[in-house]
């Protein structure tokens, strides 16, 4: 090793030493002194704290929700929980769909979830009808919104009204379609979801309308996305995914 790397070395070494030193210098360190640290006073004296010491549990007060809600009415107004005055179906309806290209299951849990749609004409690694929706991951359609009152809704969680019930099967034949419609209602707000369905077609139409809007939505509003993705109709379902 030559002269210069050595000496480059023996700069390098000390520079790393004296750093923390010139760090110190150039910056403001913070200057603790624990005898100039104010002491924390006792707002209690020691009868004070022996009396809520050997005060009995019993005599504790906790509000009830209830009483908290009465009270926030008493002093803000008379108001209306919105999730309160949501009328929902009490039935959960099932239809079965076909057509010829699709086998598929239409809910009324979130006016109009999907609960499985298979692809008749297309096959996976097991022979099985390829599927786009799946019960066992529930992936699908999902909306959500906040109220003016800054509730949370997630339509999946509610039970819409069906304009189909007495069909538990129905068949959509070449060339034809078919319109089902969800409601459910919220205060002075009616939610409904219209459903098209092409016997010639792999694709739907998904029709939300919202009336009287602003007196429901916070900031006239709302979130349509769709959940878990899709199902791995692959043999090597990492390299799918």
């Amino acid at each position: 090793m030559d002269k210069r790397s050595i000496l480059a070395i023996i700069l390098v070494t000390i520079i790393i030493l004296l750093l923390p030193k010139y760090y110190d210098l150039i910056y403001d360190k913070p200057i603790i002194d624990n005898e100039r640290l104010p002491v924390e006073k006792d707002i209690y004296s020691e009868e004070k704290k022996q009396e809520v010491k050997e005060k009995p549990e019993d005599d504790k007060i906790t509000a009830t929700t209830e009483e908290v809600i009465d009270t926030y009415d008493r002093e803000n107004g008379d108001r209306q929980i919105l999730l309160d005055s949501i009328k929902q179906s009490g039935d959960q309806i099932e239809i079965n769909l076909e057509t010829p290209l699709v086998s598929a299951k239409i809910s009324n849990m979130g006016g109009g979830n999907i609960v499985f749609w298979y692809l008749k004409k297309y096959d996976t690694w097991l022979n099985e009808p390829v599927k786009i929706v799946a019960e066992s991951i529930a992936n699908g359609p999902d909306i959500k919104f906040l109220t003016v009152n800054g509730e949370k809704i997630d339509l999946n969680n509610y039970s819409f009204f069906c304009d189909i019930k007495d069909k538990n099967e129905i068949k959509i034949n070449p060339g034809e379609r078919l319109d089902l419609q969800y409601h459910i209602k919220m205060n002075e707000t009616m939610i409904k979801k219209i459903f098209t369905f092409y016997a010639d077609f792999y694709h739907i139409d998904i029709n939300i309308v919202i009336e009287n809007p602003k007196q429901l939505l916070l900031n006239n509003e709302y979130q349509i996305g769709w959940i878990n993705g899709l199902i791995s109709n692959e043999e090597n379902i990492e390299e799918d995914y």
